[in-house]
């Protein structure tokens, strides 16, 4: 996937205004791919616990406001982990910093426009990742901003600090553009619903569907037929939301 900064030469040098001192220290720490590894998986696991989690929590509330109480009864209105994660798509977040959630149940019986307001509740989580991205930019450039001025243990704190809210743009925009794909256990199939004609659309929603979305997933996933489009797409965003915090330098 996306190594931002370093794929992204547009963006701030993280090493912007340091001493030569400080900025070979700061090229040693990042030359060292166990060090830089596990800031990977340290992000996509922060990012896993909490980015996926809030995702489920709000199409659950969102579906409560839309006047379905099933994600209640069923666990979903909170943001305790287990209750939301799914285990392979866990299992490749943890892989390749993109992933998706356990369905979050929703009756459409219990809706007034169903195929309108299960998009809706979908969307509202699935949007959460865009934001958390753009808060982690935000927070990423007052870490750049502090950089030059600092030094000793601070500098390699802001510089740790900066590397996981990098990490962390990328799992969250990744997995936002993954879900948009309209192929189950993926959140596109079902947002679809308003192009659809009634008939085709529960068709399209069935178990049957579902059991086989999952199986070609995971095997897209891995592959370039899906990551290289999410890739191009992400440095989009990412340079998207630089220019929207521009008054951030």
């Amino acid at each position: 996937m996306v190594d931002f900064p370093t794929r992204c030469g547009q963006f701030h040098s993280i090493f912007d205004g340091l001493e030569e001192e400080e900025e070979n220290h700061m090229n040693e720490l990042l030359s060292s791919d166990m060090n830089g590894m596990i800031l990977i998986l340290v992000a996509r696991a922060f990012s896993l616990l909490t980015a996926l989690p809030l995702h489920a929590y709000l199409q659950a509330w969102m579906a409560g406001k839309l006047g379905d109480p099933t994600p209640r009864y069923n666990g979903r209105l909170d943001i305790n982990f287990p209750s939301h994660l799914d285990p392979i798509g866990s299992i490749v977040f943890m892989i390749t910093g993109m992933g998706w959630i356990k369905p979050v149940p929703i009756n459409r019986h219990n809706l007034k426009n169903p195929k309108r307001d299960i998009p809706l509740a979908l969307s509202v989580g699935l949007f959460s990742h865009l934001a958390l991205a753009l808060v982690c930019m935000i927070l990423y450039k007052f870490g750049l901003m502090l950089l030059p001025g600092s030094s000793g243990q601070f500098t390699n704190f802001l510089f740790v600090f900066t590397q996981l809210l990098s990490s962390m743009m990328i799992c969250n925009i990744s997995t936002f553009l993954l879900n948009l794909i309209p192929l189950a256990p993926l959140e596109g199939w079902k947002i679809l619903g308003p192009f659809m004609k009634e008939e085709m659309y529960w068709e399209f929603m069935g178990g049957e569907t579902r059991s086989m979305g999952l199986l070609i997933m995971v095997f897209l996933v891995f592959t370039d037929v899906v990551t290289r489009p999410i890739e191009f797409l992400t440095n989009g965003v990412l340079s998207f939301f630089d220019l929207l915090t521009f008054f951030l330098g």
